[in-house]
């Protein structure tokens, strides 16, 4: 991931993999769900770097977010640029 993230480039991604289930959902669907939700979440984490999560739109009054990962070293000048994009 390091390497992506050369040069001061950042990685723009979903925050979740999709809108959050409903309480109504089945055992087996919230863990799937939640599965797939640790596998996007714990990447930034994982490598060192920081992570900002921002809000993007919504589907059906459901918020969806994405994220912006920037190099070890980079969080001022991330939520720099997260200010910039929700201005």
């Amino acid at each position: 991931m390091l390497s992506l993230l050369a040069g001061g480039r950042i990685i723009l991604m979903p925050t979740m993999p999709d809108v959050a289930p409903l309480l109504s959902d089945t055992d087996e669907a919230l863990e799937s769900y939640r599965n797939q939700a640790i596998r996007m979440l714990c990447v930034a984490g994982l490598g060192g770097c920081p992570q900002l999560s921002l809000p993007f739109m919504q589907i059906d009054g459901v918020p969806l977010g994405f994220s912006l990962i920037g190099p070890p070293g980079s969080d001022k000048g991330l939520i720099e640029l997260g200010r910039m994009l929700m201005a």
